[in-house]
C-alpha cells in the first residue's frame, strides 16, 4: 500500500514538473543562454527605457517588436502570460534575424487604465533611433545593409503608424497584427465593447440600446471627469431602478474612459483616425505596411475584418492586407470562432497551445 502512494506521488510530481518546465522554459531560456550563437546587448533609448537586442552571428535583417497594450517585453500583462513576444523572437534568431524589445509605458498597469497614445508612439521612436544608431555603427550589419521592420500587436499597430508619421523614422516595413479599425480609436473600442457584448449572449433588444447610448456619447463634444466612487454612486442609483444588469455592464465599461487618469488617451482616441494615418504614412515614406487580421480574434467582430479587408484595396500597392486562418488574438492557433469571454480567458490560460501555422509560414515566408 505504501509503495503504491510512494509510485503515485512520484507520477505526479513527474507530471507537474513537465508541465512546470513546459510552461516556463522559454522564461528560463531567455535568461540562460543554451546557444552561444546569440549575444543579447542592452540598449539606452530615451522614453523606450533600455531596449534588448538579440543578436545573431549573420544578420539578415532587424525586428523592432511593439506589444499590445499593457504588455511587457515578453507580451504578458499582470493576468496574462503569452510570452509570444520571447517565442517570436526565438524564431526569428534562429532564422538569422535580430530582435529588439521593451516595455511599453502602460506595461503592468490595471486594466482600468490607458495610457495616450502619442506616449507609446514616442517609446516607439526612441527604440527606433537608438536601434538604427547601434546598426549603423556596427561592421556585422553592413553586408546585408541589414533592414528594420517594426512588427507591432494590437493597439501596438496604431502607435508604430502614429510615430512613423509624427515623428519621420523610416522602417523599410511595418507588420500589423491582431489589430482592425473603423474610424477613430474610440469608435474601434465601441466595436471591441459590443462584440464582447454579443459574445456574451446579450438580449438584441438591450445591445440596440447599448449602440444607440455608445452613438451619442460618442458624438458629444465635451467629456466629464468621473471618478469610481462618482461612478458607484450612479451604479447604486440604476440598481435601484432595476436597469438591465447588462446595461449597468455597459455604462461601467464605458465610465472607465471618463476616469481622470485616462483623460489623455480619451482625448487623442476621439480624433485619431487609422485610415487617415494609413495614408499620411504613405504619402510622408517608402515604408510598406503588411497587415495580418487574426481569424478567429477574440477582441474584432468578423464584419470589422471583412470591412478592412475592403478597404485594404484602396491604400494602394505599398499595403497589403490578410487573413490568418485558424488564428486568435496573440497569434496561437485557435480551431474554432471565439466563445463567450470567460471561455477565452480559460483559453488564453492554457500553456499547451501553440503558434498559429498561418502565423509561422508567415515568418517563414519571408524568411526561409
Amino acid at each position: 500500500m505504501q509503495r503504491t502512494i510512494l509510485y503515485s506521488l512520484i507520477l505526479v510530481s513527474g507530471l507537474l514538473l513537465g508541465i512546470g518546465l513546459f510552461r516556463y522554459y522559454p522564461y528560463v531560456a531567455s535568461f540562460v543562454s543554451f546557444d552561444d550563437r546569440f549575444k543579447s546587448v542592452s540598449l539606452e533609448a530615451g522614453k523606450a527605457g533600455k531596449i534588448e537586442l538579440s543578436r545573431t552571428e549573420q544578420p539578415r535583417a532587424l525586428f523592432l517588436f511593439v506589444p499590445d497594450r499593457r504588455m511587457d517585453r515578453r507580451w504578458n500583462t499582470t493576468h496574462l502570460e503569452t510570452r509570444v513576444g520571447l517565442k517570436l523572437g526565438q524564431i526569428l534568431n534562429e532564422r538569422s534575424v535580430d530582435t529588439a524589445v521593451f516595455d511599453r509605458k502602460d506595461a503592468g498597469l490595471p486594466p482600468d487604465h490607458y495610457v495616450d497614445p502619442q506616449t507609446i508612439a514616442e517609446q516607439i521612436r526612441d527604440a527606433f533611433v537608438a536601434l538604427q544608431a547601434y546598426r549603423d555603427s556596427q561592421k556585422i550589419y553592413e553586408k546585408e545593409k541589414s533592414p528594420i521592420t517594426i512588427l507591432a500587436h494590437g493597439d501596438g499597430c496604431l502607435a508604430t503608424l502614429l510615430a512613423v508619421d509624427a515623428y519621420g523614422i523610416e522602417p523599410e516595413k511595418i507588420m500589423l497584427f491582431g489589430c482592425a479599425y473603423d474610424g477613430t480609436l474610440l469608435e474601434s473600442y465601441g466595436e471591441m465593447i459590443t462584440n464582447a457584448m454579443h459574445l456574451t449572449g446579450v438580449d438584441e433588444k438591450v445591445m440596440t440600446t447599448v449602440k444607440k447610448e455608445w452613438a451619442d456619447w460618442l458624438n458629444q463634444k465635451e467629456y466629464e471627469e468621473l471618478t469610481e466612487e462618482q461612478w458607484l454612486e450612479l451604479q447604486k442609483a440604476m440598481l435601484k431602478e432595476k436597469v438591465n444588469q447588462d446595461l449597468v455592464a455597459f455604462r461601467r465599461t464605458r465610465s472607465v474612459f471618463q476616469r481622470p487618469h485616462n483623460r489623455e488617451w480619451l482625448l487623442r482616441a476621439k480624433r485619431l483616425s487609422y485610415v487617415e494615418l494609413v495614408e499620411s504614412v504613405l504619402k510622408k515614406s517608402r515604408v510598406v505596411i503588411e497587415h495580418f487580421a487574426s481569424q478567429y480574434d477574440e477582441e474584432l467582430a468578423p464584419d470589422l475584418i471583412e470591412r478592412n479587408a475592403v478597404r485594404a484595396k484602396t491604400f494602394g500597392p505599398r499595403y497589403t492586407f490578410a487573413v490568418l486562418s485558424q488564428t486568435d488574438h496573440f497569434l496561437f492557433e485557435k480551431d474554432s470562432p471565439p466563445a463567450s469571454p470567460v471561455e477565452n480567458m480559460m483559453s488564453r490560460s492554457n500553456p499547451f497551445k501553440s503558434l498559429s501555422p498561418a502565423f509561422l509560414n508567415v515568418i517563414e515566408e519571408r524568411f526561409p
